[in-house]
């Protein structure tokens, strides 16, 4: 069964690791390696991710399965409709 859920700081690393296999999945055919390396360090690094669900700049939605992560989502206000 599924169960989507707001993550926090402890669901981080979970959603770091998450990143890194879908990023290589999906952007594989399209991206060169060296751009998905820098992408995944400059969007979803640890620090990163932590800073934006502990200032709430971005909201991030994980998608659970049987109790274990399998997808997420991420979301933010647009500047010009906070």
């Amino acid at each position: 069964m599924y169960h989507i859920k707001k993550a926090t700081v402890s669901d981080v690393e979970t959603i770091r690791q998450l990143a890194d296999a879908i990023w290589w999945d999906c952007y594989t055919p399209i991206l060169e390696p060296e751009q998905i390396t820098y992408m995944l360090a400059e969007i979803y690094s640890t620090e990163k991710i932590t800073e934006q669900v502990w200032n709430d700049s971005q909201t991030y939605l994980l998608l659970e399965e049987d109790e274990q992560a399998v997808a997420f989502a991420a979301y933010s206000p647009r500047e010009e409709n906070p």
